[in-house]
């Protein structure tokens, strides 16, 4: 079985190299940062029209072996190998919104993550966090937006205040609440 680990660094000049997380074997291929003006066209439209008005902070190309598949990144020194690739992973941001998507070659979404801050959340959520944490004040919140071609999810958190103790609440798409977290921050 494949074990789960995620940690994407994209720097702005450098090259990742990724290993593919198979029982016994690792392979090594290049994430390339795509450079400002190099971004490409149909990309770019496709991005512009999903999210208008966003600001891309960074574009990074990954080959297509990858899309989908559970693996790590480690930043190695350049390969020279240009791999096949043919997704585009854009990160990108609005006022009060953060996006991560995936592209092919073509322009054409083939997943998406938005996260927007501070914004009304439906009424059987706050019901729930009210119900639940009586006494408590709601200090924050999130809601998230994860896009597939087959399927989306949406999902909630909120952060909550009483007296010095902070909590995360989680919630599902129909407002349930799936877990709690204890936040260590104090506020004041």
């Amino acid at each position: 079985m494949k074990t789960t680990l995620i940690t994407l660094l994209f720097a702005s000049a450098s090259l990742g190299a990724a290993w593919a997380q198979a029982p016994g074997t690792a392979k090594t291929v290049t994430i390339h940062h795509v450079k400002k003006g190099q971004e490409p066209q149909k990309v770019m439209s496709a991005l512009e029209k999903d999210f208008p008005g966003s600001i891309v902070q960074d574009m990074s190309a990954i080959p297509g072996s990858l899309y989908g598949q559970e693996w790590s990144v480690t930043e190695a020194k350049p390969t020279g190998n240009q791999d096949n690739l043919q997704y585009y992973q854009v990160n990108a941001s609005s006022k009060g919104m953060k996006y991560t998507a995936v592209y092919d070659q073509d322009g054409n979404l083939i997943s998406s993550r938005r996260v927007l801050k501070d914004t009304p959340l439906p009424i059987e959520a706050m019901k729930n966090v009210a119900t639940q944490f009586p006494d408590w004040k709601v200090i924050g919140n999130k809601e998230k937006f994860t896009i597939h071609k087959d399927h989306d999810k949406v999902a909630y958190k909120v952060e909550i205040q009483k007296g010095q103790e902070i909590k995360k609440v989680f919630l599902d798409e129909n407002g349930r609440i799936t877990r709690v977290v204890k936040n260590n921050r104090i506020r004041i």
